[in-house]
């Protein structure tokens, strides 16, 4: 009968040697197993006492030095000297073949194994002819001829007397070694019949299991073994052997799906407190009262807010290695996928290369990009507008902080602060404070309202709210650089994790970022309805906010007219564009504008609810005399200021490739 290879093959090359060894330790814990050898080793001292009475001691000596199995040269050379005095007595004979056949000399140890057959036939001796042909040698798995000689004597055995446990553990023994997955489940299944209390039966059947590739079933039988008194040494390698025999594509792959599903955990988890920190800002600003107790409930959740925001951006970065690895694995795994198929569609495969390969690049490069500090604006020289100074100055001293450094004009209608330096002059406090302007906000508005907006955000400096930041500051950065890395390579894709991970932690990021700016722009209305009057900070806001829909609406219909026309533009802020919208029109955007509902990723809250919150304080402030003034009067020429705004806006176009004719103003 051929012998029937198992498709763990290279396996069982690999640990046979380890097998035997844990086999050898394995079954002396069975109470049952000892105490059958120990009767069968009295039959045997009986039997040479009738051929030579005084081989009968060296034998006794040599069986307990081979028991040890440290002694196992003591024991050969003790049945060498049994043989010496009865050399026919099989026994001793096999027994040194079968130590010389582990010792590495199988030639010798084969040729008394035969020896033993020929003198005397017995199930005994053809078995330990069995365990000599097959035992594990330098050069891995015995040959067809010799196993198939070996399963032979083993199964004719074990046929010839089917109740014996030792003759099927010969028999699961031969088996293993010469790779017959089914002649070892035979010999399991009979030793689970006839031997069910013994843990060696339950180890054949934990092997059979292995080699098939069931290692649920390994892990099951070797429990009931340890349970039935199985060695715990021997049991732990045998359950180390078990581990061994996974495919490690798949036991690596279940380590690694088991990272990424504890990273999606973070994530989601981040994105539920991001929700939760939000939801509870909301809550916190409409309770929020003029008591002394609301800046530090609110210092407290600026704090968690704090904490969270580092807490997401060391995960971000944590992340980008796990994003890497799973774009690699998901492109490797597709490209080997297709060899296995057999058909390598040559196009994909260099598509699957060239996103994993712009992936990286993206990543990588976003990490390595460094933030340029650049102006945000067009630098005021404040000894020119002494007044707009010393408005800054009496600000700062009302709210009771230090006054901005620079001030910088942009084209536009915002009214911002920032804080340049390193993160080193972050920590000392010795950052510049700057204050942009946004020319196109500041028609109309009057100083008291202007004041008050800027207390607000002189607010943001008593807050610490621009201090620190620079970590958040570096992912929003690294985020922004991979996502245009990656659409300017055509890797924004579904199927790209990269992209995925991005557009994903975006979300998540704001969502936890925004809250805190929520919270931070109503403790900065607070501040500054404290200090200018809650009337004069919501006639601000609302100002703000109608010139945005304003200055809007005038700059499309001045640029769509100028260039349509090819007309020159001197002066952005007095063109007067021949189509006009209608004040309705304008009216209701601005209402819209106002009452609009904020997302979870908005950074600001709704302004008529901003409003209305000043309103509710508990305070007043005497009007100043020159609240009514006009905030032009603070400079020293608007002409030339929003001429040069206009030059700002015409280089901007003719970035973009729109090019706009410059002009005096009377032409305009």
């Amino acid at each position: 009968m051929p012998v029937t290879r198992p498709t763990l093959r290279s396996f069982a090359v690999l640990v046979l040697v380890t097998i035997a060894a844990l086999i050898a330790a394995a079954r002396p814990a069975s109470a049952g197993v000892t105490e059958r050898r120990a009767a069968w080793n009295e039959r045997l001292v009986e039997e040479l006492r009738k051929e030579n009475a005084d081989a009968v001691a060296p034998f006794r000596e040599a069986l307990e030095a081979q028991e040890r199995k440290a002694d196992e040269a003591r024991a050969l050379e003790l049945f060498e000297k049994v043989n010496s005095l009865a050399p026919e007595f099989t026994p001793a004979m096999r027994r040194r073949a079968m130590i010389l056949a582990g010792s590495g000399r199988r030639a010798e140890g084969l040729a008394l194994a035969r020896r033993a057959v020929e003198l005397k036939g017995t199930p005994e001796n053809q078995m330990a002819l069995a365990l000599v042909l097959v035992a594990p040698q330098q050069g891995g798995t015995p040959s067809a001829s010799d196993a198939g000689e070996a399963l032979g004597l083993v199964r004719r055995a074990a046929k010839d007397d089917p109740s014996d446990p030792d003759k099927h553990h010969t028999l699961c023994q031969v088996a293993f070694f010469a790779q017959s997955l089914p002649d070892l489940e035979a010999g399991a299944a009979k030793l689970l019949e006839i031997a069910p209390s013994e843990p060696e039966s339950h180890v054949w059947a934990a092997l059979a299991a292995t080699m098939r590739g069931d290692r649920d079933a390994a892990y099951a039988s070797l429990a009931t073994a340890r349970r039935l008194g199985l060695d715990r040494d021997a049991a732990d390698r045998l359950t180390s052997l078990v581990d061994s025999t996974e495919p490690p594509l798949l036991r690596w792959g279940k380590r690694v799906l088991a990272v990424f599903v504890i990273w999606l955990v973070g994530l989601a988890l981040l994105f539920g407190v991001g929700g939760a920190l939000s939801a509870a800002t909301l809550r916190f600003v409409r309770r929020l009262s003029a008591d002394a107790g609301a800046p530090r409930a609110a210092g407290t959740l600026r704090g968690l807010y704090r904490a969270v925001l580092h807490v997401a951006s060391v995960y971000y970065y944590v992340s980008l290695p796990l994003v890497l690895l799973l774009s690699v694995l998901l492109g490797g795994g597709l490209i080997l996928a297709f060899f296995y198929v057999g058909r390598i569609p040559v196009y994909f495969v260099v598509v699957i290369a060239s996103v994993v390969l712009f992936t990286i690049v993206s990543v990588v490069k976003s990490l390595l990009a460094r933030a340029r500090d650049e102006d945000p604006g067009v630098a005021v020289d404040l000894a020119e507008h002494p007044e707009l100074a010393r408005v800054i100055r009496e600000v700062a001293a009302r709210v009771g902080t230090r006054a901005v450094d620079d001030v910088y004009l942009t084209p536009n209608t915002e009214i911002a602060v920032l804080e340049r330096g390193s993160m080193l002059r972050q920590l000392r406090g010795a950052t510049t404070r700057c204050l942009v302007l946004g020319v196109g906000v500041l028609d109309g508005m009057k100083l008291g309202p202007f004041k008050a907006i800027l207390a607000h955000e002189y607010g943001h400096f008593s807050n610490r709210d621009t201090a620190g930041g620079g970590v958040a500051l570096s992912v929003r950065r690294s985020l922004f650089l991979t996502a245009l890395g990656l659409a300017q390579r055509g890797a924004a894709a579904w199927y790209n994790p990269a992209w995925l991970f991005v557009v994903g932690f975006q979300r998540i990021f704001l969502r936890i970022s925004q809250g805190a700016s929520r919270l931070q722009e109503v403790m900065a209305d607070r501040i500054a309805a404290l200090a200018y009057g809650p009337e004069a900070f919501a006639r601000g806001l609302s100002h703000v906010v109608r010139r945005g829909v304003e200055f809007e609406v005038h700059v499309n219909a001045t640029l769509d007219e100028v260039v349509a026309k090819s007309r020159p533009l001197a002066n952005l802020y007095r063109y007067e564009p021949e189509q006009k919208a209608e004040g309705g029109d304008i009216e209701a955007a601005v209402t819209a504008a106002m009452d609009r509902e904020p997302s979870p990723y908005d950074s600001h809250p709704k302004p008529v609810d901003r409003v209305r919150w000043v309103r509710e304080l508990a305070t007043s402030v005497v009007p100043a005399a020159d609240d009514e003034h006009d905030v032009w009067t603070l400079f020293a020429s608007r002409d030339a200021i929003e001429e040069v705004m206009t030059t700002e806006v015409r280089a901007r176009l003719a970035m973009q490739g729109v090019l706009v004719r410059d002009g005096d103003v009377a032409a305009a």
